[in-house]
């Protein structure tokens, strides 16, 4: 993982370089997942907000879309840290969000985010509803029946 780091930190400085908003804000954000801390991955994700913020070639569709992404990102990086108000703040950006814009790729975000934050909160039944209309999230269970075969009938959590 160190050697990716070093990679697309190396990419980063190219696109910073070359005022590539939308690929600093994607790779920040991969970053992010990559972090050893806690805090070094939430600042990359302060980070690839920042850079959607920036003046440069995006538009406002494509701002968005990656907003959410980061937001999905930011809910379940929260979430593994146990840091539930953090992840409630981001699910409620996202739900402000699908409010305002008519995207796939937001309302999709919205409902990994907030399936990750009710699993978390040991709702399992409205978790597993909300991920399943995320199919583009690798940690999504969408279409994905092994994950269903490991269910227990009665309340949907994995067995043990």
């Amino acid at each position: 993982m160190k050697q990716a780091q070093v990679e697309l930190t190396a990419v980063l400085a190219a696109a910073t370089a070359l005022q590539l908003n939308a690929y600093q804000s994607s790779i920040h954000q991969r970053l992010a997942l990559l972090a050893e801390s806690s805090a070094a991955a939430f600042q990359h994700l302060d980070d690839a907000e920042a850079a959607l913020q920036m003046p440069g070639p995006i538009s406002g569709k494509g701002s968005s879309g990656l907003l959410a992404r980061i937001l999905r990102t930011r809910t379940r990086l929260a979430v593994e840290d146990g840091d539930l108000p953090k992840a409630r703040a981001a699910v409620a950006r996202l739900e402000q969000m699908v409010q305002t814009t008519r995207s796939n790729m937001v309302e999709r975000a919205y409902h990994g985010a907030n399936g990750a934050l009710l699993a978390a909160q040991s709702k399992v039944g409205a978790a597993i509803e909300e991920l399943r209309e995320d199919p583009e999230d690798p940690f999504s269970i969408a279409g994905d029946d092994r994950e269903c075969s490991r269910c227990d009938g009665n309340q949907g959590a994995p067995e043990g």
